[in-house]
């Protein structure tokens, strides 16, 4: 927990790291305990490279274990609103990070949460709209996982709206 509140880039990096190393171990409710204090750090941080690093970190743990919708929300939240730190008070789709790990994790949470399935894609469709081209790549494999649910997102819509991009 200390390393993770200290707003250190290398200890909050450790941390991410640490909780990644202990996600072999068969302790639900531990990881779930990390999962709340990573989060709680990542969604109020406005470094790029503490939040990717623990944006990996959830995501991982969510691929494992059943974290409790309640404790996911916030977070997805934050990104879904444009309110987290990282987007500056800007629009999200003007954040200019190639390396960001935001949509992979909003692909992870969609992949083991279907309720939040629709939000992340609508939210995901809205900033593409308004994304320049050359950050596109950092976001085709989550488009390429909404596009496999029609009753969400129109296809053609989508395919229409890259092709004329």
């Amino acid at each position: 927990d200390k390393f993770v509140q200290s707003k250190e880039n290398h200890l909050v990096t450790a941390a991410g790291a640490i909780a990644e190393v202990m996600r072999s171990c068969d302790n639900q409710d531990l990881m779930i305990q990390i999962f709340r204090s990573l989060s709680a750090v990542a969604i109020k941080t406005d470094s790029r490279e503490q939040l990717n690093a623990l944006l990996d970190a959830l995501r991982k743990i969510i691929k494992k274990y059943p974290v409790p919708l309640d404790d996911i929300i916030p977070i997805v939240s934050s990104f879904i609103s444009g309110s987290h730190p990282i987007f500056e008070h800007k629009p999200p789709a003007l954040l200019n990070d190639k390396d960001t790990k935001i949509y992979h994790f909003l692909q992870n949470v969609a992949e083991n949460n279907q309720e939040l399935l629709k939000d992340i894609a609508d939210f995901v469709i809205n900033t593409l709209t308004n994304v320049p081209m050359y950050m596109y790549d950092v976001y085709l494999d989550i488009i390429s996982f909404i596009s496999n649910y029609p009753e969400i997102i129109d296809s053609k819509f989508l395919i229409n709206f890259l092709i004329n991009k």
